[in-house]
């Protein structure tokens, strides 16, 4: 039998022949020096592979860390952008629905007051009676006698004179009133449409769009409630 044989020694190893017998031969592929060598490259490869694999994987944990909040973060937004669009949305329903209810309460008090005129500047006595004092008005001093009148009040403040809101029944009547208007022209009274306080602003407005234009020299002048802006002159003659 072969002895052991030292691995770090030998430089020669043993095989037996087809005859059984013995021949040494040199075993080139086991040269100790280049085993240490190659083993040495593939440690040395082996420890830079899983250097860079540790440097990949800090990398990646830096980063999911650095993502992390920030996505936390960009949820946490959307979130609150999300809350806030509907508040919005729900603000703005109740603006439009207020909105909406306002419009149809004033014209819902446009038309109540339609059919209704304001005598202005009627003297006020001691039990008078209101509806009479109008009838004589209309009839005597304005030539309507057929007015459809519904319904007599004096509005205001018993300290000063009151003006007197007449109701009419029909739309006609109180157009054949207003249409005599002008026959209480150089008194103190005068009629005037039963406006709400947004009627009145608009007024206001229109109002002041013919003093702006009388002003600047032009014709200008109240029709309906509305402004009337020619481009003529006042200087100018027909």
């Amino acid at each position: 039998m072969l002895g052991l044989v030292n691995f770090k020694e030998a430089a020669l190893v043993c095989s037996e022949d087809r005859s059984g017998g013995v021949r040494r031969s040199i075993a080139n592929g086991y040269d100790t020096p280049r085993i240490r060598a190659g083993t040495s490259s593939l440690r040395m490869q082996q420890d830079s592979s899983l250097s860079q694999i540790a440097l990949k994987q800090e990398q990646l944990l830096e980063t999911r860390l650095a993502v992390e909040p920030s996505n936390v973060g960009l949820k946490e937004a959307l979130v609150e952008l999300e809350t806030k669009m509907r508040s919005y949305a729900d603000v703005t329903r109740e603006t439009q629905s207020a909105l909406f209810q306002a419009h149809e309460k004033e014209q819902s008090a446009r038309l109540s007051r339609c059919q209704n005129l304001r005598v202005v500047g009627l003297d006020e006595t001691v039990g008078e009676d209101t509806k009479e004092v109008i009838m004589q008005l209309f009839s005597d001093t304005l030539q309507v006698t057929n007015h459809d009148v519904e319904s007599v009040v004096r509005i205001g403040r018993r300290e000063g004179t009151r003006y007197v809101l007449v109701r009419f029944a029909t739309m006609d009547g109180r157009s054949r009133v207003l249409g005599s208007r002008r026959l209480l022209q150089g008194s103190k009274i005068w009629l005037d449409a039963d406006l709400t306080p947004s009627q009145v602003e608009e007024r206001k407005k229109e109002v002041l769009k013919v003093k702006t234009a009388i002003q600047a020299g032009f014709v200008a002048y109240m029709r309906e409630d509305r402004a009337v802006v020619t481009t003529r002159r006042r200087t100018e003659t027909k």
